[in-house]
């Protein structure tokens, strides 16, 4: 245990239609209140006491770069000591070089952008009709113009598993260097297309994987893939650290052990506004849609 890690969702909003996505039941949440995102702060202040080490801060949805308040909420977080922020977005919004300088000023750090393929076609089968290849690349320019830092996430489905090379080709081109290779929740739009999402990966597909990114010169970190290598959340044991030193915070205050079990009310530990006990971890581990 090295670090305080914290995932907050600023919005729901979100102009595309992911096969993937998990936020069921949550699009009817209002974008997080500055009020909120300050109460957030005084939580995760409350830990980084108790613990007195570095925190990482992910800020996601819903799109992020969709919510207009986004600036201050990165803002609020970058009041705090020894904070890394990073926001989780597709990138396929068409923002200017100006935005994302005014995220870096307010204490952005880096952007998780996901990319699957580098397939249009692809893209939209995943991601929605409205998503354009070509603005996630512009927006890709515009944040290494504003030197902030990119890392990828690609999920891996049946749909693209052969898209990995592409994508580490792009990553080579831009001089990018870190990758999450993630593997599918069973949950929201996921589980109503699970029979063409799912696909089942063996250790000859995870060495195949590695092999590509060190083709590319690309660093992967592999979480969630089936039952072949732990959530990358969870300690030297394989433990869950849900409830302990991992959270994640719902726009309206709601407090999980981990954002893949956010839309499952029974995983909700508490919320910023009352008292919170902190968990072990079995409450997000024994029934975790990652797992599946």
């Amino acid at each position: 245990m090295n670090k305080i890690e914290l995932s907050v969702d600023a919005t729901y909003t979100c102009p595309f239609s992911c096969s993937f996505c998990s936020n069921e039941n949550l699009h009817a949440l209002p974008n997080m209140e500055y009020a909120t995102a300050m109460q957030c702060r005084s939580f995760l202040s409350g830990i980084l006491e108790v613990y007195d080490l570095p925190c990482e801060i992910a800020i996601a949805g819903g799109e992020p770069i969709a919510d207009v308040n986004l600036e201050h909420i990165i803002g609020v977080f970058s009041q705090l000591e020894d904070c890394t922020i990073t926001i989780c977005t597709t990138g396929a919004l068409s923002k200017s070089k100006d935005y994302w300088i005014g995220l870096k000023n307010s204490g952005l750090s880096r952007v998780r952008l996901s990319l699957h393929s580098m397939d249009d076609q692809i893209c939209k089968r995943l991601f929605g009709n409205r998503y354009k290849l070509s603005v996630v690349l512009k927006s890709i320019e515009n944040i290494l113009a504003s030197n902030i830092g990119i890392d990828i996430n690609f999920l891996v489905t049946a749909i693209n598993v052969d898209c990995l090379s592409d994508v580490c080709k792009l990553m080579q081109d831009y001089n990018l260097n870190g990758i999450r290779i993630l593997g599918l929740s069973k949950q929201g739009n996921a589980a109503r297309n699970w029979d063409t999402l799912k696909i089942d990966i063996s250790e000859s597909d995870l060495l195949n994987m590695k092999q590509i990114c060190a083709d590319y010169n690309v660093n992967p970190v592999f979480s969630g893939i089936g039952n072949i290598n732990s959530c990358t959340h969870a300690d030297q044991n394989g433990n869950c650290t849900g409830g302990r030193t991992f959270f994640h915070i719902n726009t309206n205050g709601d407090v999980f052990g981990c954002p893949a079990s956010k839309s499952i009310k029974t995983h909700r530990i508490g919320n910023i506004y009352s008292n919170l006990t902190q968990g072990d971890g079995s409450h997000v581990l024994a029934n975790c849609p990652v797992a599946v």
